[in-house]
């Protein structure tokens, strides 16, 4: 279990896999990350916004995190977060970026720490002029599915940033997984089973579940063991897909776990 304490709230998530449910349900099949970068650096704009709007609905969480860390109040911090990716589909800012090296992690961070400092948010909501949006979230629910620290803690808003990110790419594996068994027709031994996918710990009521399950526990345990191990591989695939073509995944792997 992860534990968070962010001032006088205190929030638990399991094993890094309870998730908001929605976002499972509404993520298309995966797609490399990278190849979304390069679909977003298209000449035509529709491409461009298409693949922008795939990579917004992946990881808006971060960079809404780190806004919000930065003293908005949620309501601006939505409006700035849209603004970000309105920016880089006017400007073609993909088209800048280089597959060959570097972290989507880190370029979307400087993306927004460069953002907050150029941002005039009543110039910006008149520039924009109430057009059509790349992506559209509720701030209610962001509040809710991202981990904004009180006022009075201290950690930095490049450390919520990194935090998000984290949180994140482990939602984006668990909802993988969930597709996966979900094409199987297994869905009801995945929700039963994943409280468990990131501890050596067994289940508690291990008996109930596999009575439930109309299975044995021997069945239940290798069952367990199989979405451990593809819960392993899909994590190291997931963040491969966000490096550099000589990236490290074991070095990334260790950032993401050191950001909680």
């Amino acid at each position: 279990m992860l534990f968070f304490r962010l001032g006088k709230r205190t929030q638990f998530i399991e094993n890094t896999v309870y998730m908001n449910e929605e976002s499972i349900r509404s993520q298309n099949s995966p797609t490399t990350q990278w190849s979304l970068i390069v679909s977003a650096a298209e000449d035509d704009l529709a491409e461009r916004k298409k693949a922008l709007s795939e990579i917004c609905a992946r990881y808006w969480p971060p960079v809404y995190a780190y806004i919000r860390s930065n003293g908005y109040s949620p309501h601006d911090a939505e409006d700035l977060t849209q603004g970000l990716f309105e920016k880089m589909l006017k400007r073609n800012d993909f088209a800048k970026a280089d597959p060959s090296f570097g972290r989507l992690r880190c370029y979307l961070l400087a993306a927004a720490k460069n953002h907050l400092k150029s941002e005039h948010r009543r110039q910006q909501r008149k520039k924009r002029g109430g057009g059509a949006m790349i992506f559209s979230f509720d701030a209610g629910n962001a509040e809710g599915r991202c981990l904004i620290p009180e006022p009075t803690d201290e950690i930095t808003p490049e450390r919520v940033f990194e935090r998000q990110w984290a949180i994140t790419v482990m939602e984006s594996v668990v909802t993988r997984l969930s597709r996966r068994y979900a094409e199987k027709g297994q869905s009801e031994l995945f929700d039963a089973i994943r409280p468990c996918i990131n501890t050596d710990e067994d289940m508690g009521p291990q008996a109930e579940i596999a009575r439930r399950l109309n299975m044995t526990d021997q069945a239940l345990r290798v069952s367990l063991h199989r979405l451990r191990q593809r819960y392993r591989e899909v994590l190291r695939q997931t963040i491969k897909e966000t490096l550099g073509k000589d990236g490290d995944v074991d070095d990334e792997l260790a950032s993401l776990m050191a950001a909680f």
